[in-house]
């Protein structure tokens, strides 16, 4: 999809595949996108990013709540582009493929915002942050949130995620991080 907006509600995206980026759903350019209580299952791209989801090109929020994504196979499940992503609730489960460099859940570049709360991480395994790599370049810095942090993360659960670089989490160059009240097994 490229503009407009998109609400997408107990839907099952499985076995999509892309040549290039999102293999069950592309963004750029959207007004908002709402995904709530779907799930995603064994997706994949071509282009090894954003199996799941692909989103860039908007600062607009990006909510995605309540919702399973289960790919074993992934390189990365959400891949994202200086977006605002508000996320809660999400379970990110058996992404293990070994290809996985960056992030194989959610991996974020120079985003507007991050609100990941209440998200369950299992069985996951990258080259760098399991989980969640944030990456920030000092041109997109400076921009005021007026929230407690850029990136908020609370509440999560991460469980046997493993990388050579940040098991979990890998935060490379952000401006404004707050872990609060997340559990790390």
């Amino acid at each position: 999809m490229q503009g407009g907006s998109l609400n997408a509600t107990a839907c099952e995206f499985k076995e999509n595949n892309s040549a290039d980026l999102g293999g069950a759903v592309y963004l750029s350019g959207y007004e908002g996108v709402l995904i709530d209580q779907c799930t995603f299952l064994h997706n994949s791209a071509n282009g090894n990013t954003g199996d799941d989801i692909f989103a860039t090109g908007t600062s607009n929020t990006l909510e995605i709540k309540h919702t399973k994504f289960v790919s074993p196979d992934a390189i990365l499940s959400v891949e994202l582009e200086s977006v605002h992503l508000k996320a809660e609730g999400l379970n990110f489960d058996n992404i293990f493929n070994g290809n996985s460099t960056e992030g194989a859940a959610i991996s974020c570049s120079n985003c507007a915002r991050i609100e990941l709360s209440d998200s369950s991480f299992s069985n996951l395994q990258a080259q760098q942050g399991a989980a969640l790599y944030i990456s920030e370049t000092d041109a997109t810095k400076g921009v005021k949130v007026k929230a407690e942090a850029k990136y908020l993360i609370e509440g999560n659960t991460f469980r046997n995620c493993s990388s050579a670089k940040g098991g979990a989490i890998l935060l490379d160059n952000p401006e404004d991080v707050l872990l609060r009240r997340n559990k790390f097994d």
